[in-house]
């Protein structure tokens, strides 16, 4: 069983994909342009995601609607209201803005307002059915996932590194070894600290009025000459000039952690809420599919 560490499908996602944009035109049929418009909100959520996956989601959207018995009803006026105005506060040019836009997609703001709580009420309805459906997670599935799949959560080495930084901005220094040797030296021979030279001559503004910090790096956020670079080096050692695609360092690691697996404790409720993610979309998945 794959765990689904990424973001995935949930309630809301399912019903009101679809909706808070283009909701109303589901019943009408899908044309080209609103499809690319639910695919483009569908990439900001999950870049992964395809012309046919939105499409099949916006049909389970619509099967779901249906499937929701017409005698169904809870309070949700004061929920439907909340969400309406946040969805105003949007919009910062005010009331003209808010109507050419409801103007574009064939709506009014009290057709807008009935739609949200048509949305609102599926999500209700559903998460009843999920509630009846979906047993919790037990404390054993999640032990009995870690044992097969903990290696999926080893976190991996981390440095706390400082650098002096130049860079290969200025198209008048292609080659800034010698700077970069200049500024070892004066470490070297006690003229000045390493944060006094990331401060007066690093080109990191990011981290240079830090001593040169740029906090916590693994090999999965940095350049791979740079990891390198940094897993060559004992702690609290200054390295000499170091090259990179970048530009040239002056680097320091102030801690090193090695790569672990995590404790089960540490990660207990995090495999639950995924397990119960993966649980629920199933369920989901078939009442879409009638």
């Amino acid at each position: 069983m794959d765990l689904p560490m990424k973001a995935g499908v949930w309630i809301r996602y399912i019903v009101a994909f679809a909706s808070a944009a283009c909701g109303w035109w589901i019943s009408c049929g899908m044309q080209a342009g609103q499809l690319q418009a639910a695919l483009r909100d569908a990439r900001f959520r999950d870049p992964q995601a395809t012309l046919e996956a939105v499409s099949e989601t916006l049909n389970a959207n619509r099967r779901l609607r249906e499937s929701r018995p017409a005698g169904f009803g809870v309070e949700i006026e004061g929920a439907v209201q909340a969400e309406f105005d946040v969805w105003q506060r949007q919009f910062e040019k005010g009331e003209m803005d808010r109507f050419g836009r409801l103007a574009l997609q064939g709506q009014t703001g009290q057709s807008f307002k009935h739609q949200l709580h048509d949305d609102l009420l599926d999500s209700a309805w559903l998460e009843k059915q999920l509630l009846e459906n979906a047993t919790p997670v037990t404390d054993g599935e999640a032990r009995a996932w870690f044992k097969q799949h903990g290696e999926s959560l080893r976190i991996p080495a981390r440095y706390r590194v400082a650098h002096v930084f130049l860079s290969r901005h200025d198209p008048k220094k292609p080659d800034r070894t010698a700077e970069i040797r200049a500024l070892h030296e004066r470490l070297t021979r006690g003229e000045a600290d390493f944060g006094e030279l990331a401060l007066n001559y690093s080109e990191d503004e990011r981290s240079k009025h830090r001593g040169g910090d740029l906090g916590w790096v693994t090999a999965t956020r940095m350049p791979v000459d740079f990891i390198q670079a940094v897993e060559r080096l004992e702690v609290g050692r200054i390295s000499g000039p170091i090259e990179t695609k970048l530009g040239w360092h002056l680097l320091r690691v102030e801690v090193h952690h090695v790569s672990r697996l995590p404790e089960f404790e540490e990660v207990r409720a995090e495999i639950i809420a995924a397990l119960d993610q993966q649980r629920r979309t199933t369920i989901l998945a078939k009442m879409a599919g009638g």
